[in-house]
């Protein structure tokens, strides 16, 4: 994780429904972004973000970037 100060680069990604296309989440990270939305898939809770992306993966479907 960068410092204070430091100059690290800030993505900007959105995740949207594979089939309508749809953006449902605006998100930024410093991490590769590849490991971020892996991240995203792995991720457990009760927040909005999460049952969408559940109710996608039991559908056999995963958010497209």
């Amino acid at each position: 994780m960068p410092t204070k100060g430091s100059t690290a680069k800030v993505t900007i990604y959105t995740l949207s429904h594979p089939v309508t296309g749809q953006v449902r989440y605006v998100g930024k990270t410093v991490e590769m972004l590849k490991n971020r939305l892996a991240g995203h898939l792995r991720e457990k809770g009760t927040c909005h973000k999460n049952h969408w992306i559940a109710q996608l993966r039991a559908e056999g479907l995963t958010p497209k970037r």
